[in-house]
């Protein structure tokens, strides 16, 4: 799931946290985004179908990392 990793680094990447505060951050990011995309395989999606829509459903990386950092 390198689309995920890749996803959640651009969001880590708009906080302006210790770099301790950034790997907590990527590791819950991560949690949620598997987890939705284990429930989207389990609506009949393909993996990369089920990444791609819990991505979208995430939302921009961008507003997340100016969210977080509020």
């Amino acid at each position: 799931m390198k689309e995920i990793e890749q996803y959640i680094k651009k969001i880590v990447d708009h906080t302006d946290c210790s770099k301790e505060e950034k790997e907590d951050l990527a590791e819950e990011l991560t949690v949620h985004l598997e987890i939705l995309t284990e429930e989207n395989i389990k609506l009949g999606m393909s993996e990369q179908e089920a990444v791609q829509e819990a991505i979208r459903i995430f939302g921009s990386e961008h507003t997340i990392g100016e969210q977080l950092q509020q």
